[in-house]
């Protein structure tokens, strides 16, 4: 009888500890899984940043290369009209002076006008340079660095545009100036001839 008490109050006590052992195997085996779902979630966020922050470095990329084909073709541009307008200018005083006008002054300010495109030349090929770095830069190097190197590239390409703008102005406000000059004398030779010309025809032979 008292082996049996023994027994019956032996299996009250093991069937909660039992009970006991299978509820915490399954809140750590719950634990565990959570735990695991969490490092999983983690994991796609961190992916999921990463495949975001490769296409906006596409993105930017995508647009700092249609900037430098644009900037490009500009340059090239305004290179090519600067070029036409020396030889042109050149070729104006070859013929002023071929009709013996003074082509001192224009021949000068050619000269001017020749450092202002020659440094426009520089700056325009630096400014270039500077945007093709940064356009490399741009998923290699951290924040701070590639926002340094853009800040750098559009100061240059603000003097850049500034040198531009001197050509212009240089050209109208004294170039200009300086063929308007040197076309009136020209006709004024031009009509001074044609008066001697009709002068000569019309003049009596010594003969008469």
């Amino acid at each position: 009888m008292k082996k049996l008490i023994t027994f019956l109050v032996l299996g009250l006590f093991l069937v909660p500890s039992t009970s006991l052992a299978t509820a915490r195997s399954v809140s750590q085996g719950s634990t565990g899984s959570s735990s695991g779902n969490s490092v999983a979630n983690s994991e796609e966020q961190s992916n999921s940043g990463s495949e975001k922050s490769i296409r906006n470095c596409e993105r930017i990329q995508l647009r700092m290369q249609n900037r430098y084909d644009n900037y490009g073709l500009s340059k090239d541009k305004h290179l090519s009209v600067y070029n036409n307008m020396l030889e042109r200018l050149n070729n104006f005083v070859d013929m002023a002076e071929t009709a013996n006008i003074d082509t001192s002054k224009l021949e000068s300010d050619i000269t001017t006008l020749e450092s202002l495109i020659n440094e426009f030349k520089t700056l325009a090929e630096d400014s270039f340079t500077k945007m093709q770095e940064t356009k490399a830069s741009i998923c290699d190097s951290d924040e701070i660095t590639f926002r340094q190197s853009l800040v750098q590239s559009r100061n240059q390409l603000k003097e850049t545009h500034r040198k531009a703008q001197a050509i212009r102005v240089f050209y109208h406000d004294t170039i200009r100036p300086d063929l308007l000059a040197i076309k009136e004398q020209l006709h004024s030779t031009e009509e001074s001839t044609t008066a001697e010309t009709e002068t000569e025809t019309v003049a009596p032979s010594s003969d008469e």
